[in-house]
């Protein structure tokens, strides 16, 4: 068994309508959001915020008081990720291909069916109550 701490973001931004950024990972090429390994003397917000930099070119504003816990959804994995509600603040999407076939924004309306593990989507709608977006 596997065991690590993970952090990621799930970023929302606001154009004409409410977007969320959602990237493929290469490894299993599952759809969810930034997230990767927690580096040696970083904080779980510090790791966040840096995987979702590294993975998207995107700086976020963090809700530091609201991680959200998530099991990883595979069997071998004993993982949590901590995936943070956050507000896009600057950056140009830029998938980082070592990790990520693909990043873009996808409407809320549209994420959850887009979202590969029940877990994730899960998340994914409680950071919705507590950024208070509605669908």
């Amino acid at each position: 068994m596997k065991y690590e701490k993970s952090c990621g973001a799930i970023v929302f931004r606001r154009d004409t309508c409410w977007n969320i950024l959602l990237v493929r990972h290469l490894k299993g090429r599952h759809v969810s959001f930034p997230k990767g390994h927690v580096e040696p003397g970083e904080t779980l917000l510090q790791a966040a915020s840096r995987e979702t930099r590294e993975e998207t070119g995107i700086e976020a504003a963090l809700l530091e008081d609201y991680p959200l816990p998530v099991p990883s959804a595979r069997e071998d994995d004993r993982r949590t990720v901590w995936f943070y509600p956050a507000r896009y603040l600057a950056g140009d999407l830029c998938a980082q291909k070592s990790e990520v076939s693909e990043a873009g924004w996808i409407k809320i309306s549209d994420a959850a069916k887009r979202i590969t593990f029940a877990p994730d989507r899960a998340a994914f709608l409680k950071a919705l109550e507590i950024m208070k977006i509605s669908r």
